[in-house]
């Protein structure tokens, strides 16, 4: 029996015209760079969709910062510095637009020269902390998703939308493309699902968002906020009697103040229906609304987590402090002991995903299909969460070894210490959970015990004490809090 024919990706890519959404971003640069290096001479144009930024114009930004970026270095190879530039003003068109704003914030007069001429728009923009504000994290990946479908159905194109594996949220086990969408949540076996719905999960954050700003502005806390900004303003050296300093202290303390609870709202609110983190949570309600849609042509493109390149624009390649980078830095910096097991830590290069979606996006133009598509190594390549904290103990280990500069026999000694894999409760009782209540503990001790008079050097020897300690508990919660982000994926889930 005869499969499904092979995809001609150039000739469904021919004389075609693309808008594509979130071209700063770490995936979005990579996929635009290679869609234009490989298939640029077929398409007719590409109506990339940028904001301004600080920049003095959205072109400028384009042309000044994601053009002369090294994913587009192999233009720059292929057709010389002056070429480059000439082949990317002919190709691309740059619209000012955000999508977080309705119709992506482009005009009727632009909205009615698209209508009809797009064959796909292409979405890679999206909010990916793990624990951003509540508000933030639904503005950009549920109602800018909502405001991309809008446009789609506006000017009658089919969407291509980058997403994330991990909508499946904490769960184990095989996770199929064809699992329905709207309504799913991960604890649907735990919980009635007859109290889901992704519209109802959008008018309750809109309410619990409401409910806090209302909260910032009650009297009793603004006591506690003027209270905690006068005390920075001391300790800065500030005039705590000019009106206008206290005043915009104050309202930085109350600021400080609703976005943690934002942040933490976000993070309840994830957790009780199933989800590790609000980025997922977000990226799921974004989906539904895709999903949700009648008369939409979509995809979604679901890649796990993404990593540097294994060849485009050249091997290893990275931008930014994301994904793994923290961790692999922490080890290697001397923190020992990770909460890691068995379970496959499931990696895939940004140029694979890139690759990906464009095959994909020439499959939308050619079909009328509504689909997700999953990307993934861990059926061809599993990669244990173990193995990745040997990797990082042995180029520990070599970088310390080959180490030219500094005490050689200290180079020696960190080269023996590596960072080790241990249970999810190892970690809680031996590493920086423990060191950052220790440290706690130690200081309360101080505070309730030293001398309340005389003692002159000993207070000061407690003050630098008490000072030490503070940076280690700093520290360790820091870390604590970054492990912990990163626990559904080294520890708690095996997918």
């Amino acid at each position: 029996m005869a499969g499904p024919p092979l995809l001609d990706v150039t000739g469904a890519l021919t004389g075609k015209r693309v808008l594509f959404a979130g071209v700063t971003g770490f995936v979005g640069k990579v996929t635009l760079s290679l869609l234009l290096h490989r298939y640029g001479r077929e398409l007719e144009k590409v109506y990339v969709l940028a904001r301004k930024g600080s920049s003095a114009s959205a072109e400028r930004r384009f042309f000044d910062k994601v053009a002369t970026s090294q994913p587009f270095q192999p233009i720059r190879d292929a057709l010389g510095e002056e070429g480059a530039l000439e082949f990317l003003r002919e190709k691309c068109v740059v619209l000012e637009g955000d999508i977080v704003d309705p119709a992506m914030r482009l005009s009727r007069e632009q909205q009615d020269a698209l209508r009809g001429q797009l064959d796909v728009i292409v979405n890679c923009a999206g909010l990916v902390s793990f624990n951003p504000s509540l508000e933030l994290s639904l503005k950009v990946n549920t109602y800018g998703v909502k405001n991309t479908v809008a446009l789609c159905l506006e000017l009658d194109a089919p969407l291509v939308h980058m997403s994330t594996a991990y909508v499946a949220g904490n769960r184990d086990g095989l996770v199929f493309e064809d699992q329905e969408i709207v309504g799913y949540f991960p604890k649907r076996g735990e919980l009635d699902g007859r109290d889901f719905s992704h519209e109802q999960e959008l008018q309750d954050a809109e309410r619990l968002a409401s409910r806090l700003r209302e909260q910032a502005e009650d009297r009793a806390l603004s006591s506690i906020f003027r209270k905690r900004a006068l005390e920075r303003l001391e300790r800065e050296g500030r005039d705590l009697d000019d009106d206008k300093t206290v005043r915009l202290a104050v309202g930085r303390e109350r600021k400080l103040w609703l976005t943690t609870e934002l942040v933490k709202a976000g993070m309840e609110r994830a957790q009780h229906w199933g989800w590790p983190n609000t980025y997922t949570y977000t990226k799921a309600l974004g989906e539904q609304v895709i999903a949700s849609t009648p008369n939409l042509r979509y995809a979604i493109v679901r890649p796990t987590i993404v990593e540097s390149a294994l060849r485009y624009p050249f091997p290893g390649w990275n931008e930014g402090f994301t994904t793994s980078a923290p961790l692999c830095f922490a080890g290697i910096k001397g923190h020992r002991l990770f909460p890691a097991g068995q379970n496959i830590l499931d990696l895939i290069p940004v140029d694979l995903v890139a690759g990906a979606t464009i095959a994909i996006t020439a499959q939308q133009i050619t079909t009328a299909e509504r689909r997700v598509y999953q990307m993934g190594s861990s059926d061809s390549n599993p990669f244990a969460a173990s193995r990745s904290v040997e990797l990082t103990g042995l180029y520990r280990r070599r970088y310390y070894r080959n180490k030219k500069t500094g005490n050689r026999f200290w180079n020696e000694l960190m080269a023996r210490i590596e960072p080790q894999s241990v249970s999810g409760r190892e970690f809680e009782l031996r590493s920086a959970p423990f060191f950052a209540r220790a440290s706690h503990t130690v200081k309360e001790a101080i505070q309730e015990h030293r001398p309340t008079w005389g003692a002159p050097r000993l207070n000061a020897l407690l003050d630098r004490a008490l000072e030490k300690l503070g940076e280690v508990e700093n520290q360790a919660r820091s870390l604590s809090s970054l492990i912990e982000l990163f626990m559904p994926f080294l520890w708690a889930n095996s997918y």
